[in-house]
């Protein structure tokens, strides 16, 4: 989360963040992002490659029932 906070604006988090994505494929392994606040930081982890992305940009916490019915409606 720390380095995904400022990807945007900080040209040593963005070095980082790919570094990882790269490190993570070529170990056989996914990626996933965490604490992403923005449509701006989801789309450059996309481009990037990252495997999954969570954050409250998709949805604050949620208790198991909330869960349950959100994921009926996007089903």
């Amino acid at each position: 989360q720390s380095f995904v906070r400022d990807l945007i604006t900080d040209a040593d988090d963005k070095a980082i963040v790919t570094a990882i994505i790269h490190m993570s494929h070529n170990l056989g392994m996914a990626t996933l992002a965490e604490g992403v606040e923005t449509e701006e930081q989801a789309e450059l982890l996309r481009n990037k490659g990252c495997d999954a992305i969570q954050g409250y940009w998709y949805s604050r916490p949620l208790s198991a029932t909330d869960f349950e019915a959100m994921a009926r409606c996007a089903g």
